[in-house]
């Protein structure tokens, strides 16, 4: 169901292209980001062998952790309708690459942390008013806002063990959800000249957040994301 979703969005966006005779003001971007991310969620079953001759023999729950995330961006953006010098609509997309560090009390005893890699893909649709809607536009600053889907992908690890090891008799019951997914994203836009010349745009994004369904119940991945990016072509 969530690949027909991004399917049927993704089409009518092109739809949307297809539409009107001429896109215009191709722009593309680079920047950096930073914001909380919610992971996966797993659950962790030992079973009776287990307990006995393992250290990692607690049951555990890791449902609704938090992380930090920061990284780097690229995107770029095109105009798919122009309403006036300072107006229109843009379609846009960033890929963003992006370490995340968890603080986690596994254990009971201990805080330790962890430090994975992540990518997320955001595709929208913008409305853009002043600033960059155009590159006809003489605004000197100018806002955005937009709705659309967002594909996420974590290095996935259940608390750095590696049960494949362990023999089929006394292996345990490891329950963990996916580590891709796509959610539902919205964003916000300001857009002003750097020191009269360059082009910049702070952009706030929430995704709306995906839900793992597992046997101990729902856990939700909700997610903000802060991103400044330097338009380089405008």
């Amino acid at each position: 169901m969530r690949k027909f979703l991004a399917g049927c969005f993704l089409l009518s966006m092109f739809s949307v292209a297809n539409t009107h005779a001429q896109i215009t003001d191709f722009m593309w971007h680079r920047g950096f980001m930073f914001g909380q991310t919610t992971l996966p969620a797993f659950n962790y079953f030992p079973d009776s062998l287990t307990q006995l001759n393992y250290q990692f023999a607690d049951s555990t729950s890791r449902n609704n952790r938090k992380a930090f995330q920061f990284g780097l961006n690229w995107g770029a953006r095109v105009n798919l309708f122009t309403i006036n010098d300072e107006r229109s609509i843009s379609l846009h997309t960033d890929v963003l690459a992006s370490l995340y560090v968890e603080s986690n009390d596994f254990t009971g005893d201990d805080i330790y942390s962890e430090v994975s890699f992540a990518w997320q893909i955001p595709i929208y649709l913008n409305y853009n008013m002043g600033h960059m809607a155009t590159k006809n536009s003489t605004a000197n600053s100018g806002f955005a806002a937009g709705i659309g889907i967002e594909l996420n992908s974590m290095r996935y690890e259940i608390d750095n063990v590696d049960y494949s090891g362990y023999s089929a008799y006394n292996r345990s019951i490891v329950e963990a959800n996916t580590s891709l997914w796509i959610q539902p994203v919205v964003n916000l836009g300001y857009r002003f000249w750097k020191d009269g010349i360059d082009a910049r745009e702070i952009n706030l994004q929430f995704g709306l957040g995906y839900v793992d369904r597992l046997s101990t119940g729902n856990s939700y991945r909700p997610n903000i994301r802060l991103s400044y990016h330097k338009f380089i072509n405008y």
